[in-house]
């Protein structure tokens, strides 16, 4: 039998029961041979045990036990799943007649799963080649439907005499008719269904997207049907990733007009095993390099700067734009319950940038690195596909929802490119996710309300041609102020004529487009590289983003989110309060918009996530002035100009406490050298005295200064010291 199972076809070797025996024996074999090494006992029997005591149904097998066990079943397994299944369900039903007395009389049943399958196919790969095999795919949850009932089998009454007739009907059997008369009165009927001796199974159907990141550059993303039955039924939700193993069937399309032999059929997948993805495309391993890069950077205490100059590193410096955005990207957290109040778990942020600033690459760089998000456009969505759509259902006759972008967002980011463009029903639907975290629809009958616990990041040009510094910020956004208001944050990316940072960043935008065309280094000269950074040789040898790599910068992300959960002490609470209560007085009395307690969770949530940022369990005062800080800034920017010079000049001690001595002494240079700027010289210079004069008045020290002139900073921005005239030159060849 064994060297005829080349030219024979498995399902029909497996009709004879002599071959099922065999099977079942080499499954009995696998099931008593696997032992768990931790606890001394028998793997999958301790597991059946289980089954039953704590009254579950499903019987997990792991795939890859199965292969070092048993090759040869976990071969015939992907070919005959069907099969298969069954004689692994026979024979988990006797051994549990042997282990349990009571299993026969509560019609007890087990259903066998298949995890851990290797290889994951992609939407395009289910094709007909692979039908009746076991597969596995990987997509988001975009609808699904109500349960639906199906009959295995019944019997019928006579509705004349009231006999049940003994004959069993099957829905599934293609047969016609089983007889003509009744048993006993021997008429033709009319006979009915009897509900008391029938059994049905349950099943439902959800519609799997395939993801971002499996589907081709220009193609449109493909969905799946995917049934579910018994235990699997509303274990999915909206929007969630799934990991799906099942088997790959026909189902033919419901079409009258089509002849039968050229009907149309559509292949689904019936679910076998759902895994939910903890832990979205990283796992949370740290290399032996990637660890001790971490623990020098902790060691220095600087983590901050260093995860600033690895965020995005398409955008040259902007402290002030990527600190808002990195604190979002580590603030958010499941929603709390306390007393029944749903507390609020992300930062939004709005973004208003003159052309040409950058705000798509700045949106398109935070997307590579957040673990979920949404990217969209305002010109190229609508309200559909922002929220949910409606899509007819023919088994039930009936409508159901399909998800949007929103929806498949949830615990993630939704990133919105030109939100301006959207319609105003958009930012309603917008304004009440941002504020109630959920999203109520209601059409043609259908009444729901969706979870949206997403962070929302969106950008706008402005109402005018270039940002006007002289009004506010809603009032240079092209929409209504009352959905500018509803945001937390507020970045405005202005396109100021600055000859010493254009210069800057010509060279930069130079250098990254040579760095792209570089051909990667031999292992010898990157293991040399890394050897210098682990013998801790000085910071002007290794370059920022040498340090943190993009790979390392997500698993820092993931960790952060995933098991930091931070707490403020009292004393932090009280200095936040003090803050929140200075700025309200100082919007007393004058057009400065007024402060709510949206603004102070607003504070609160920057000071979590600086927390989070740093790996800590309770917030230090440097994580309170970083909050302050960015939320000041934010609410000066949104200001008119007239009112941020008050603002600057009461409570300008609470910008940037945190900011580095260099950085300050920098922009000094850089302000002075741009009114000294002269066109028609390549350089611009001046006095080093001079400089040094203004920073006495700024109380910056001597010794300072002096490690400034030797600093990477320093070099980095492009000046020049000449000791022997005293001058400070910029643009110039040393």
């Amino acid at each position: 039998n064994k060297n005829n199972l080349n030219f024979i076809s498995i399902n029909k070797w497996l009709k004879n029961s002599e071959n099922r025996n065999f099977i079942k024996h080499r499954f009995f074999c696998f099931l008593f041979g696997t032992n768990d090494e931790k606890f001394g006992t028998n793997f999958y029997i301790e597991k059946i045990k289980n089954l039953f005591s704590y009254n579950k149904k499903s019987f997990i097998i792991s795939f890859l036990h199965l292969v070092i066990g048993d090759p040869l079943l976990a071969i015939w397994l992907i070919d005959e799943p069907e099969a298969l299944l069954s004689i692994f369900q026979e024979s988990c039903y006797e051994i549990s007649k042997d282990v349990f007395k009571d299993f026969l009389l509560k019609n007890y049943s087990i259903w066998i799963r298949i995890s851990e399958l290797p290889t994951i196919n992609l939407f395009k790969d289910c094709k007909g080649t692979k039908i009746n095999q076991l597969i596995k795919i990987k997509g988001v949850t975009v609808s699904k439907t109500e349960v639906f009932s199906n009959f295995n089998c019944y019997k019928l009454i006579c509705l004349k005499c009231l006999e049940i007739q003994k004959t069993l009907f099957f829905p599934k059997d293609k047969t016609k008719a089983f007889f003509t008369n009744c048993f006993n009165c021997k008429s033709q009927g009319p006979f009915q269904i009897n509900w008391t001796q029938s059994e049905n199974s349950n099943f439902q159907k959800i519609l799997l997207q395939e993801l971002a990141e499996f589907t081709p550059v220009g193609n449109i993303q493909s969905k799946k049907e995917i049934i579910l039955k018994n235990d699997l039924i509303d274990y999915v939700k909206l929007g969630e990733e799934i990991t799906v193993t099942g088997i790959l069937k026909y189902r033919f399309l419901d079409n009258s007009f089509s002849i039968p032999k050229n009907r149309f059929f559509t292949i689904t997948l019936e679910a076998n095993f759902i895994e939910k993805s903890k832990s979205p495309n990283i796992n949370f391993i740290f290399t032996f390099y990637e660890e001790k890069v971490l623990k020098t950077i902790f060691q220095k205490k600087k983590i901050l700067n260093y995860l600033l100059e690895a965020f995005i590193p398409s955008i040259n410096k902007k402290r002030s734009i990527k600190l808002p955005l990195l604190l979002s990207l580590f603030g958010f957290e499941t929603q709390r319950k306390k007393n029944n109040f749903l507390n609020k778990s992300g930062i939004n942020i709005l973004v208003i940038g003159d052309p040409s600033s950058g705000k798509s690459q700045m949106l398109k760089g935070f997307e590579k690195l957040a673990p979920k998000s949404i990217f969209l456009t305002g010109q190229g969505s609508s309200t559909k596909g922002l929220t949910a759509s409606l899509k007819y259902e023919k088994i039930s006759e009936d409508w159901i929802l399909e998800g949007g972008a929103l929806i498949f967002a949830d615990r993630g980011f939704c990133l919105i490119d030109e939100v301006e463009k959207l319609g105003t029903q958009d930012h309603i639907f917008l304004m009440e996710a941002m504020d109630h975290q959920t999203i109520s629809i209601k059409k043609k009958g259908i009444t729901n309300v969706i979870k949206t616990r997403c962070t929302v990041i969106a950008t706008s040009s402005p109402n005018e041609e270039y940002y006007n510094s002289e009004n506010s910020f809603f009032k240079n956004f092209p929409g209504e102020e009352n959905f500018a208001e509803k945001f937390d944050i507020f970045i405005s990316m202005k396109d100021i004529i600055d000859p010493v940072n254009d210069d800057l960043n010509g060279k930069f935008v130079i250098s990254s487009h040579k760095n792209t065309f570089k051909k990667k280094k031999s292992t010898e000269s990157s293991w040399k590289t890394r050897k210098n950074f682990l013998n801790k040789r000085p910071s002007s040898c290794v370059n920022f983003q040498d340090k943190i790599s993009q790979k390392l910068f997500k698993k820092y992300i993931l960790y952060a989110r995933n098991f930091i959960k931070p707490k403020l002490n009292p004393v932090n609470q009280e200095s936040i309060t003090n803050f929140y209560v200075l700025l309200k007085n100082e919007c007393l009395g004058s057009n400065i918009s007024r402060l709510s307690l949206r603004h102070l969770e607003t504070i609160i949530l920057l000071a979590e996530s600086s927390t989070r940022l740093h790996l800590r369990e309770f917030s230090v005062k440097e994580d309170i002035s970083v909050s302050i800080s960015v939320f000041l800034f934010s609410f000066i920017e949104s200001q008119p100009s007239a009112y941020k010079k008050i603002l600057i000049y009461n409570l300008g001690h609470y910008l940037n406490p945190e900011k580095d001595v260099f950085e300050k002494i920098s922009h000094v240079l850089r302000t002075l050298l741009s009114l000294n700027l002269n066109f028609k010289k390549n350089h611009v210079s001046i006095g080093k005295n001079f400089f040094e004069k203004k920073l006495k008045d700024l109380k910056i020290g001597k010794k300072e200064i002096k490690n400034f002139y030797k600093s990477k900073n320093f070099f980095d921005n492009g000046f020049v010291l000449d000791q022997k005239d005293n001058l400070i030159y910029f643009g110039k060849n040393s």
